[in-house]
């Protein structure tokens, strides 16, 4: 089960996750902050987003699920992009 407290700690991190990754994206010192800054606003994001969908003391069976049915749409999503796009090039 995921508890409130575990939730919200979680949610806290994704936060903390999306800032770093935005900052990282944002300083000019070192580029190897910039180019992983993209992939860590990106976990941090997914992790805030996802745990948003999950109610408090959902059995992990529930939290899979609905995890593993945000990550198809997003896959779906993904494939759609790339299906569309050279249509709309031409």
């Amino acid at each position: 089960m995921v508890s409130q407290r575990m939730k919200s700690g979680l949610e806290k991190v994704g936060i903390a996750l999306s800032a770093f990754g935005l900052f990282s994206i944002l300083q000019p010192f070192s580029e190897t902050l910039y180019r992983y800054g993209f992939q860590i606003l990106c976990i941090g994001g997914f992790l805030y987003i996802v745990l948003g969908y999950i109610p408090a003391g959902a059995p992990v069976s529930k939290v899979t699920a609905i995890t593993l049915a945000i990550i198809g749409i997003l896959v779906g999503f993904l494939i759609l992009g790339i299906v569309i796009a050279p249509l709309l090039v031409r």
